[in-house]
């Protein structure tokens, strides 16, 4: 999911760059810390004899944008986190994945410093997997994989210090929203009561 999202988001943005829609645009990489709510999973997995898993993490993600008139920011990225648990030769480990369309407003303070106020609409995909690894991989065993879909709504503010005038550092604070559009498998995996914080490294024309 986070994959195509990230191809239509850089598509969109090119073909707009190009036909001269943006006054500029950039993209970059980034690292997210998210703190989660596993109280009730981290149950389940240790009635059944498996580790739990830790509770927070670092996802790693990439973005693109492009700059229209009145300062309105439209973009898109996505990100991938795995938090995991090992208890001898047992692994629990919960991928989640999300990506979607960036949409703000940008703030300007001066040539080099400015503020991004926004939200990202997309998707947020959890996968549980539970695992017992042995010394011979075709001996392990693969014990459950369960998926579950989720609509994501993510508000979030960074600021922006221009280092050169092609590269800049942003430093953002983000909380996380999902609406589950199917069965809810993985419900008991929440986001924490905690914003989510980000670092950012963008490069622009």
């Amino acid at each position: 999911m986070k994959k195509r999202l990230m191809f239509v988001a850089f598509l969109v943005l090119t073909i707009s760059i190009a036909s001269g829609a943006f006054r500029y645009g950039g993209g970059g990489s980034y690292l997210a810390y998210q703190k989660f709510d596993l109280t009730g999973i981290n149950t389940i997995l240790a009635e059944q004899g498996f580790p739990q898993l830790k509770e927070d993490g670092f996802g790693y993600g990439g973005f693109g944008y492009g700059k229209v008139s009145g300062d309105i920011i439209v973009g898109g990225g996505g990100m991938e986190i795995s938090l995991k648990g090992t208890k001898g030769n047992k692994v629990s480990n919960i991928k989640i994945e999300s990506g979607g369309l960036y949409l703000a407003k940008q703030i300007n303070f001066s040539d080099k410093f400015n503020m991004k106020i926004g939200s990202i609409l997309g998707g947020l995909d959890k996968t549980l997997v539970i695992q017992e690894i042995t010394d011979d991989p075709f001996l392990n065993r693969e014990y459950s994989i369960i998926t579950e879909s989720n609509f994501l709504f993510n508000p979030v503010v960074d600021l922006e210090y221009m280092i050169t005038s092609f590269m800049s550092l942003q430093v953002g604070v983000g909380k996380s929203f999902l609406v589950n559009h199917g069965e809810p498998t993985l419900d008991t995996i929440k986001f924490g009561k905690m914003p989510e914080l980000y670092l950012r490294l963008g490069f622009g024309f």
